[in-house]
């Protein structure tokens, strides 16, 4: 045993205020992880009250359709973070029909594409992306669809999911990413991926 410090292990949560980021959130600080939060707070913050006074914790309020939000939140002082789990996103059919198109494309797309890349930019590790099994709509044999099914948007909401998707798969990828909490979590834990 040399006694040095193991290294820092940082992750950014972009809509870490939500119900899954603030969940896990609490697992990453509880397994020594320090944590970044960007939040707009749209939906409010109280899931991240008890995170605040934690010393591996920072949070930034702001909005990751702003060009430099994500890089702008990161602390200093800290190392860079070797993933991102990029949850912001104006979720499900009923929102993204409530604030119209253009904002649905904006906060689904085109934030998840400023976000790949300010990560990629700072050599980030990881990418976890949220997407939605609502990507493959309704199978025309009324049978289950799996990830494995052809991809049948029939909302806003999934368009934007499947756009974003092809934007991350056409990147070369400068490090790993997940599409899909399911697909994500049936080889390896969580925090494996992070």
């Amino acid at each position: 045993m040399t006694g040095a410090k193991p290294p820092e292990r940082h992750v950014l949560i972009t809509g870490g205020a939500g119900y899954i980021g603030s969940l896990l959130t609490g697992e990453l600080l509880r397994e020594g992880y320090r944590v970044t939060v960007l939040d707009s707070l749209l939906f409010g913050g109280e899931s991240l009250l008890g995170y605040l006074a934690h010393p591996n914790f920072h949070f930034v309020k702001a909005d990751v359709t702003e060009s430099r939000a994500v890089r702008d939140s990161l602390p200093r002082g800290w190392q860079k973070p070797q993933a991102v789990v990029h949850l912001a996103a104006i979720v499900g059919f009923p929102a993204c029909q409530a604030v119209g198109k253009q904002a649905a494309w904006r906060y689904n797309v085109e934030a998840t594409k400023q976000v790949f890349e300010q990560a990629a930019g700072w050599g980030a590790e990881r990418f976890v992306f949220a997407s939605t099994y609502s990507n493959y709509g309704l199978s025309e044999n009324g049978q289950p669809v799996t990830e494995e099914s052809t991809l049948n948007p029939q909302s806003l909401y999934a368009e934007t999911k499947v756009a974003a998707e092809e934007y991350l798969v056409s990147r070369q990828p400068p490090f790993r990413w997940c599409s899909g909490w399911r697909r994500c979590m049936a080889s390896r834990r969580a925090r494996d991926l992070i």
